[in-house]
């Protein structure tokens, strides 16, 4: 049996097919694609809804996707000028589906904010901007090598992360905030060179990973779609 999984939408605006802008939920097809040639059945998730409990029962994974900033209100902080793309809707939403999940060992991939909100969501803190905050560090945001590997990522010895991908792999980075305190039970998993955070998981769960690149654009070739598969076997046993 293939296993279902939730993807979480990005909401934004755009032209119809009649002329009119409206609201849309949209998703990139590289998530979806990923999902499909992991073995799963990919659903899209709309996060301007109001977060339906018994939807996680439904699903046997749970894929937070990239996109804007988590309200820094949802961490007890004020907002610092560089964060950007707030849309509260959507991290009620997200945050709910995380706790859910996590607390129903629900398999979870959480990409980019999505890791973000994960760690949010179990108590965890961010760092704003990690230009402005964390002196001596390299450059994170860099959108036009969207495609491109540019940087390492080294995993700690042991981890899931280890065992799945190796000691090291070289990924993309479209971020300008990072995980700062970790939230409830994750441990981190892997770092940039400069000493961010750039993974974690939860030990003893079926699968419960986040990363701080985007594997959705490096497409099934690179290394890290090793976690999709890894993420939909996981799916599968629990729908099971």
């Amino acid at each position: 049996m293939k296993a279902l999984i939730g993807v979480t939408s990005i909401p934004r605006r755009a032209r119809t097919g009649f002329g009119a802008v409206l609201a849309h939920e949209t998703i990139p097809e590289m998530y979806l694609d990923l999902v499909r040639w992991a073995g799963a059945i990919p659903v899209i998730l709309p996060v301007h809804a109001d977060f339906e409990p018994d939807a996680v029962e439904r699903l046997d994974g749970v894929l937070l996707t990239g996109g804007g900033d988590v309200d820094p209100a949802a961490y007890q902080q004020e907002r610092a000028p560089a964060t950007d793309g707030v849309d509260r809707r959507r991290d009620r939403f997200e945050l709910d589906l995380a706790r859910a999940a996590a607390s129903r060992d629900v398999p979870v991939l959480a990409i980019c904010r999505g890791m973000q909100v994960l760690n949010v969501a179990l108590g965890g803190t961010l760092v704003q901007d990690i230009a402005a905050e964390v002196p001596g560090a390299a450059a994170h945001w860099v959108p036009e090598r969207w495609n491109d590997a540019i940087h390492p990522v080294r995993f700690e010895p042991g981890s899931l992360l280890a065992r799945l991908l190796g000691g090291e792999i070289t990924v993309n980075s479209m971020h300008h905030q990072a995980l700062d305190q970790l939230g409830d039970g994750l441990a981190a998993a892997g770092r940039s060179p400069d000493g961010l955070v750039e993974a974690v998981e939860m030990p003893g769960r079926h699968f419960l990973v986040g990363i701080q690149w985007h594997p959705e654009c490096l497409g099934s070739g690179h290394a890290s779609f090793r976690l999709f598969q890894s993420f939909a076997d996981a799916a599968r046993e629990v729908a099971a």
